[in-house]
């Protein structure tokens, strides 16, 4: 009995599972941007929040993280692939629509960017994503215009990643 009213005084003051330790804090509830690098401008930040809104409200939520680097996350020895997968897994299981779900994250200091879905996307979209990474992305984070390269990436992901037809 001890042992289960210390695990619950443990519980209740915060304190995090050990799968999320170094990850992102998710977003608030409603909410689908974390922009923890400051990449993107007022219009873009209203862009991309605007974008991910509908996309939320049809059950198929698109998620923004941008952070500074993965060392900046005390992620003790992740790669930056295991730091996105994690995440994503962790934000997307606590909120509605994480079968259909995506995210794209992008590291400023590691110059990566990633983007992740949820198993109800199998792998018939690897060529559609890799092509948004190619197009979007990759000149965005070379040229160091992530905020445009940010909002196109989640236009094109929402588009690429579209919804089954209701006849």
């Amino acid at each position: 009995m001890l042992v289960w009213c210390v695990a619950a005084m443990i519980a209740t003051q915060g304190v995090a599972p050990a799968e999320t330790v170094g990850l992102p804090a998710p977003p608030p509830r409603g909410q689908y941007v974390v922009d923890e690098a400051s990449l993107l401008d007022s219009a873009s930040r209203a862009t991309v929040d605007s974008i991910t809104r509908v996309r939320a409200a049809i059950g198929l939520p698109v998620y923004v993280l941008t952070i500074h680097s993965v060392a900046s996350h005390d992620s003790s020895g992740m790669t930056f692939d295991e730091l996105s997968r994690r995440t994503f897994k962790a934000w997307s299981a606590s909120g509605p629509g994480a079968e259909g779900a995506a995210m794209i994250v992008v590291s400023e200091e590691d110059k990566q960017a990633r983007i992740e879905v949820g198993p109800r996307w199998a792998q018939g979209h690897d060529s559609s994503l890799k092509q948004i990474m190619s197009d979007a992305l990759e000149p965005a984070l070379a040229s160091g215009s992530l905020d445009q390269g940010l909002v196109l990436a989640t236009y094109e992901t929402t588009w690429a990643l579209k919804p089954p037809e209701v006849s």
